[in-house]
């Protein structure tokens, strides 16, 4: 069959493909937006052609604040999200006349429950970003598999945004057929790139103890930011690592350049490195394309907690906002106020339990940014992310403690000893009023 003919017969323009788009729609889009949509979207919009739109998402872009997302439009807009950034923080400060106008609603689940959790939605209009078509009618869906081929496949109808930079990355069923889609638009800008954060003092000190933590042959999870960029660098010198992780990002991704990272000895997955979503730079993205060193696949794959256990030495690494002297995890509130969500940190803790040898993480710094607020409290001031059952591991600028297998009152004296020394005293006083320690 001529594929080619019956895709340039789909090529239309913006204004076209968002004529699709019906009142009322449930739209889901992923986790790269397509840039020339959303704006003929926003501009659709400022004409009052619609009076209800329901956008389900995982994680938002600047894109989406910069259009359809704006203040103007949020009696019409209506948001349900999976991760809380920037762009849904905002929302909790809006008011109008007294009142907020808040429209976002945020649904808290285990990432490796995505696919149970999608089939819950009637999502009428699917959108995503893809690479150009190849001679089998297939469109690639690139850099990442927020998705489930079951939300497509019940979908009404598919619009793709083609974007010529997007590369084509080797996974299983990671694809959609011309025959599925409904409407193409052609774009050609670059693809986001994650922002570079300079490491402080401190987190240089808490990427050596995560490195010290790491033996050779282990496979890791990482995410991205000023902590895990510092941890690869510290582990250049590590032999025969693996990936297996939700978010791939460029520490990662020169790890396996350098050779550090070979995948050689992991259990499932031999040979590659295996991810959610990447986010990088330009470059990286062109080391990405074709690349059979990766493997991207779904939530429901790699955030299992029961396919993290078929690895020997898996090593998990996550952060947090804070945690209590019980060893509660809260890395998703600050002050009651939704700022991030628990995504995959419980899947992964849970996983790395079960591995033999494994090990997880929880890497932060003990203050706030400005040291006016200590990340080790006496009391969770936002919801529990991570049970403290389930914490291993524990690491600040001032050392690394283990919490397995210890008493209530071991737990409190040694998150103690890792925090700031300016709150040791007030965090040793309460923990004695609460009878934590004597």
């Amino acid at each position: 069959m001529n594929y080619f003919e019956v895709y340039k017969n789909k090529i239309v323009s913006v204004n076209q493909a968002i004529s699709l788009i019906k009142d009322n729609s449930n739209i889901w889009f992923d986790y790269l937006q397509p840039k020339l949509i959303l704006q003929g979207l926003k501009e659709v919009l400022e004409t009052n052609s619609y009076s209800n739109l329901n956008f389900y998402y995982y994680a938002s872009s600047s894109d989406c604040e910069e259009t359809i997302f704006l203040d103007k439009f949020n009696q019409i807009v209506k948001r349900h999200c999976f991760f809380y950034r920037a762009n849904e923080r905002n929302a909790l400060k809006k008011y109008q006349n007294g009142i907020l106008q808040n429209n976002v609603e945020y649904y808290p689940f285990h990432f490796s429950e995505s696919t149970e959790i999608l089939n819950n939605f009637a999502i009428d209009t699917v959108i995503l970003l893809t690479t150009d078509i190849d001679e089998n009618g297939y469109f690639n869906l690139g850099l990442s598999t927020c998705y489930d081929l079951d939300l497509i496949k019940k979908a009404k109808q598919v619009i793709i945004e083609v974007n010529k930079n997007m590369p084509h990355i080797m996974g299983d069923k990671h694809q959609i057929h011309i025959n599925d889609v409904a409407a193409i638009v052609k774009s050609d800008y670059q693809l986001t790139e994650a922002l570079s954060v300079d490491p402080s003092p401190e987190h240089l000190k808490i990427a050596d103890y995560v490195a010290s933590l790491i033996q050779d042959r282990s496979t890791i999870q990482l995410g991205i930011g000023a902590i895990p960029n510092m941890v690869c660098k510290k582990l250049v010198n590590k032999k025969d690592l693996g990936i297996h992780t939700e978010i791939l990002g460029t520490g990662m991704v020169e790890l396996i350049k350098l050779g550090v990272v070979n995948n050689k000895y992991k259990e499932i997955d031999q040979g590659v490195s295996t991810f959610v979503f990447a986010v990088g730079d330009q470059d990286m993205y062109k080391y990405l394309d074709h690349n059979d060193k990766f493997k991207i696949a779904r939530f429901d794959y790699v955030n299992n907690p029961l396919n993290i256990a078929k690895f020997e030495n898996f090593i998990s690494v996550n952060s947090a906002i804070e945690i209590d002297l019980l060893g509660n995890v809260n890395a998703e509130q600050i002050q009651h106020n939704q700022y991030s969500a628990s995504g995959g940190q419980a899947d992964f803790i849970r996983g790395a339990s079960y591995s033999k040898n494994g090990k997880s993480i929880i890497a932060m710094k003990s203050t706030t940014s400005d040291c006016k607020i200590s990340k080790i409290v006496t009391r969770l001031k936002g919801v529990t992310t991570t049970l403290r059952n389930d914490l291993d591991y524990v690491i600040t600028e001032y050392g690394i403690i283990n919490l397995k297998a210890k008493s209530v009152k071991q737990r409190a004296k040694l998150l103690i000893s890792i925090a700031h020394p300016k709150f040791r005293s007030y965090l040793t006083r309460v923990a004695r009023y609460k009878l934590l320690i004597d």
